[in-house]
């Protein structure tokens, strides 16, 4: 495990009010929790820019190739055969 670092954060009246809403109407216990959810949720946003990022890097480098029904049909079967089967890599 990471070990635990204190941050402290200087907010606006402002800010501090909208975490204060946040903390008591969307269910955590703490500001903590709040901004631990949204920095958490950040590093899922970058992870998820990287991946598309590396997606369109790689039709770039492949080029695109033009596909019907009959190629997402096989692609839905063969994708379903694997989790039947518990593969899911």
């Amino acid at each position: 495990m990471d070990p635990i670092y204190t941050l402290n954060l200087k907010l606006s009246p402002t800010l501090r009010a909208l975490v204060a809403r946040r903390v008591a109407g969307s269910g955590y216990s703490s500001a903590n929790d709040y901004v631990t959810d949204l920095l958490r949720r950040d590093a899922d946003r970058e992870k998820k820019r990287e991946f598309e990022k590396f997606l369109l890097d790689r039709l770039d480098r492949t080029g695109a190739v033009e596909m019907d029904d009959a190629d997402f049909k096989q692609i839905r079967r063969r994708f379903t055969r694997r989790i039947r089967r518990g593969k899911t890599e």
